[in-house]
């Protein structure tokens, strides 16, 4: 009942072998199936514990009404231990959680153990032809034991599993197909149910370690069954190794595990040694290690080898100072062919393993040797051993070579990250020792960030977020010229514009005006109305006084009769006045910039430049000289020159001259001024 097309012709079959007819019996109801079991000769009856109306158990309880001896039994995709009590309470004989269709071979057996007929109470039970073929090609293997445990029947698949012959296990205690750590538990389990019918673990997909001929120990997964013939009660396991299952599992774990531990690592070497550490566990290696090339030539083994004992720890030690040339050993091979190598026993193998002698010393003999690959380079080269000498395992192969690629590309993307972080430290260094300010807002005014520079210049203090324009302590008066309002102010003119901005700003702060050289703009001209602001600030107060004080030397000099000039230290005319230029006939903009050399002779330049040392050595003010000049038309004009050193920018130094003014060439030059007094009359 409830039973889906391929589970009833499954169990039609079955039944065939055994004999029988079968007819699956549909029913709406309990009461409706329970007149289906009055009216018919019935010798089982499977149900389904979800039915369309009602439940399974109801119908099955019902059907036993009508005919107490029918084998019944309930099969449901819910597991609850109240459903389990219920159902054999209600009499119903056998119990089948439903997982997918491999538990369709449970019921089929239980079909075997309550039809199969019974030669004699000292024999296995007899099964059908059906069944007889079903249990010789089935893939999992089949054994059934009496009460002493003593094994009565083995398929053929126990040869695959165990490697025995089902003749060799036969009549032979179930124990042999144990380890040797569980045989005392199942004896005393076993002992126990006979007494008490109280089960120490499940009977239904139970996974628990076998032994193979060879010693080595098989995972398996085993759901049991129980049945009698006569006085005789037999047990039955289904057995299915899992290895496969247990391998793709591990492959899954070790995938994810180390993904994960790759990521967290800070350098290049750390995520290495997690990678041999995660595939030696996870393929039960028992040694491992990781091998890099840092300069080009010579292979060298990163610290921290994966070991499982002290003989491999041995081992480590002993061979920690080994380095190879590319190309020589398995691990050079591997680096230089950029493909995996099999090495069946380090021992004999034609292939050189160069530390081999230690190698089976410490009991290690196959290896296994995969690159990681990083944008097509090989980037290191991770060896494995196992304690035994083994064919190539294409499996391990094959799980190792597509772990080693997967971290080739964590490794890229671990070391674009590292670069990524280290530009980032590095950007930020400069923009914290940048001598320009540097100050981002978002749209409400509020800073999201803002360097040293930019703190004093905004006379911030200590920069304590949140921090908006308002909370300044300062005042902007203009900007390029213009009064500053609420919406004129440079931060408003990018928010609304979202175009760049720059201009001179000048403050109002507690020492006084100040000026700034501000240029802003959208930090992301892409993102519109939504994007952040970012400032780059200068204070150029400084210069603005020298060019105001210019201005005002300027208009002095252009006032006075005197014609007065200035020369760098290399003897260039940087500053002249308007009676000057009349005096020698030449306009400001032919001498500006050019060596006064040109203009004048050149012995009166010497004698000039001994004036200027005698300045300097006896610490007078100035110096008086009277000279001719030749002006640009010809004409001879005396005149008198009196001498005086001025600092330009920092550097004290001169050249002919008079009382300092100012200067606006470069710092750190020698310069003089001079005045000029025509001798005619």
């Amino acid at each position: 009942m409830g039973l889906d097309a391929e589970q009833t012709e499954s169990i039609a079959a079955y039944l065939d072998g055994f004999g029988e007819q079968s007819c699956e019996l549909t029913a709406a109801s309990p009461a409706e199936a329970e007149r289906i079991a009055e009216r018919e000769q019935l010798t089982c009856v499977i149900a389904q514990y979800d039915l369309p109306e009602g439940d399974g158990l109801s119908a099955l309880t019902r059907c036993l009404a009508a005919q107490p001896d029918l084998l019944t039994i309930l099969v449901s995709r819910h597991d609850e231990e109240s459903l389990i009590d219920r159902t054999y309470e209600a009499g119903v004989d056998e119990f089948v959680h439903y997982t997918g269709p491999e538990k369709g071979r449970v019921v089929e057996h239980h079909l075997s153990t309550y039809l199969g007929e019974a030669e004699d109470g000292a024999s296995p039970p007899r099964t059908s032809r059906y069944l007889e073929t079903l249990a010789s090609t089935t893939s999992d293997a089949i054994v059934s034991v009496d009460e002493s445990s003593t094994i009565r029947y083995a398929n053929p698949a126990v040869a695959e599993v165990f490697g025995y012959d089902p003749s060799e296990v036969v009549g032979e205690p179930l124990t042999m197909l144990m380890p040797e750590g569980l045989t005392d538990d199942h004896r005393a389990g076993v002992r126990r149910y006979l007494e008490t019918g109280e089960r120490t673990l499940d009977w239904d997909d139970i996974e628990l370690p076998g032994r193979h001929k060879a010693g080595h120990h098989i995972p398996l997964s085993i759901s049991f069954s129980e049945f009698s013939v006569g006085e005789e009660r037999y047990f039955t396991g289904i057995i299915r190794d899992i290895r496969d299952r247990r391998r793709l599992q591990s492959e899954r774990d070790l995938y994810h595990d180390a993904t994960q531990q790759i990521l967290k690592a800070d350098s290049f070497h750390e995520g290495l040694r997690i990678a041999v550490d995660a595939i030696g566990e996870a393929m039960d290696w028992r040694y491992g290690e990781a091998w890099v090339c840092p300069d080009g030539e010579h292979l060298e083994r990163v610290p921290d080898p994966y070991v499982t004992s002290p003989e491999t720890e041995t081992f480590a030690e002993a061979t920690d100072d080994v380095t190879f040339h590319l190309n020589e050993g398995s691990v050079g091979r591997v680096w230089q062919s950029g493909e995996s190598e099999w090495l069946t026993d380090v021992a004999t193998d034609d292939a050189p393993f160069f530390r081999s002698a230690a190698a089976t010393e410490a009991g290690l003999h196959a290896a296994l040797g995969v690159p990681i690959v990083s944008d097509g380079t090989v980037v290191a080269v991770m060896v494995f051993l196992l304690a035994e000498p083994r064919e190539p395992d294409e499996t391990m192969v094959d799980a190792t070579r597509t772990i080693a690629a997967d971290l080739g590309r964590l490794m890229e993307r671990l070391e674009a990250e590292t670069a990524l972080r280290e530009e980032r430290n590095l950007n930020e260094r400069i923009l914290e020792t940048s001598p320009v300010g540097i100050a981002i807002l978002e749209r409400d005014g509020t800073f999201s960030y803002v360097n040293d520079r930019a703190t004093e210049i905004l006379h911030v203090g200590e920069y304590d977020p949140p921090l908006t324009a308002a909370d300044l302590d300062l005042q902007m008066v203009s900007f390029d010229g213009e009064p500053v309002d609420t919406s004129g102010n440079p931060y408003r003119r990018v928010v609304e514009s979202t175009e760049s901005v720059s201009g001179e700003l000048r403050i109002e702060t507690d020492d006084g005006p100040r000026w700034l050289a501000v240029d802003g703009a959208p930090l992301d001209h892409e993102a519109g109305e939504g994007s952040a602001m970012v400032f780059s600030l200068q204070d150029v107060t400084q210069r603005k006084l020298r060019e105001r004080r210019l201005q005002q030397h300027e208009v002095v000099m252009n006032t006075v009769s005197d014609g007065l000039y200035a020369l760098d230290g290399e003897g260039r005319f940087v500053v002249v006045n308007d009676a000057y230029c009349r005096l020698i006939g030449y306009d400001r903009e032919e001498l500006v910039g050019r060596p006064a050399s040109e203009f004048v002779e050149s012995r009166l330049i010497e004698e000039a430049r001994a004036l200027q040392e005698q300045i300097r050595r006896g610490g007078d003010d100035e110096a008086t000289m009277e000279l001719t000049l030749t002006t640009a038309s010809g004409e001879q004009v005396p005149i008198e020159a009196r001498i005086t050193l001025f600092e330009y920018e920092k550097a004290s130094t001169g050249e002919p001259g008079s009382s300092a003014t100012s200067a606006t060439a470069s710092a750190a030059r020698s310069d003089s001024l001079a005045s000029t007094r025509s001798g005619r009359r």
